[in-house]
Formats: structure tokens, C-alpha cells, sequence
């Protein structure tokens, strides 16, 4: 049970820091510092499991202001 939450906050944590570095960016054209949000959702279903594997197949990045539009997938 305990290694189910481990190994499940360590997938969290990476794909966060994934999408973080992939936020990052010095400053806009005038000088002020850009802003970023992260959103991570998951979730499943109640059991006693031996390990849990969370498999990402795709990132998605939204540059505009707008919330439903202009998501792309992300490239390294």
C-alpha cells in the first residue's frame, strides 16, 4: 500500500517538474516575468495494489490566456 502512494507521488512529482521546466523562460519582451499554471489530475479506483504505473502519453501546453483553446503538444 505504502509503495501504491510512493510510487504514485513520485510520477506526480516528476511530471510536475516536467512540465515546470518546460514553463520556464527568462521574461516577456517589456521585462516582467512570465506566468505559468500546472494542472495534474489523477485518479483511480480504491484497491489494495502492489504497485501503480501511471503512463503519460501526451503534454499539452496552452501559451494564450484562453482556457479551452490553442493547446499543443509539448516537444522537447
Amino acid at each position: 500500500m505504502k509503495s501504491r502512494w510512493k510510487n504514485l507521488a513520485l510520477g506526480t512529482l516528476m511530471l510536475g517538474g516536467i512540465a515546470t521546466l518546460a514553463a520556464c523562460s527568462d521574461s516577456d519582451s517589456n521585462g516582467a516575468p512570465e506566468k505559468a499554471r500546472l494542472q495534474i489530475a489523477l485518479t483511480d479506483d480504491p484497491g489494495d495494489f502492489a504497485e501503480v504505473w501511471i503512463d503519460v502519453k501526451e503534454i499539452r501546453i496552452n501559451a494564450s490566456d484562453a482556457d479551452d483553446q490553442n493547446w499543443v503538444p509539448w516537444q522537447a
